[in-house]
């Protein structure tokens, strides 16, 4: 079976379809691919770790010690996100104030919508 691609866009329902696919096509039990461990991983970014092991039937307990090797650093988040990390970081520290107020509304992935 040939490996499913990932990019930049992942969804929930997009790995998900990923994961059955791969489930339906295994002939025996073995490890779950280590692409679809990043792409798990990667969610978790975006969405709860116990809703991302639900709608994906993994074992909390892998996906977390996944999580905990991960790089999970500004930049990298950044760059999974699509956007330019100095840039990015270069706006919080200009904008600190308007952090402060929310900062639950500024991710990376909102970076282009709060500087237009």
């Amino acid at each position: 079976m040939n490996d499913p691609a990932i990019d930049n866009t992942l969804t929930l329902e997009s790995v998900q379809e990923q994961f059955e696919s791969w489930r339906l096509s295994r002939t025996k039990r073995g490890p779950i691919p280590e692409i679809l461990w990043e792409a798990a991983v990667k969610l978790c970014l975006v969405h709860p770790r116990t809703r991302v092991c639900r709608i994906l039937r993994l074992f909390f307990p892998d996906l977390k010690r996944r999580l905990s090797t991960a790089k999970t650093t500004p930049v990298h988040t950044c760059q999974l996100a699509g956007v330019n990390p100095l840039d990015c970081l270069t706006w919080l520290l200009k904008n600190g104030q308007t952090l402060a107020q929310s900062p639950d509304s500024f991710l990376p992935w909102n970076y282009g919508a709060l500087t237009s």
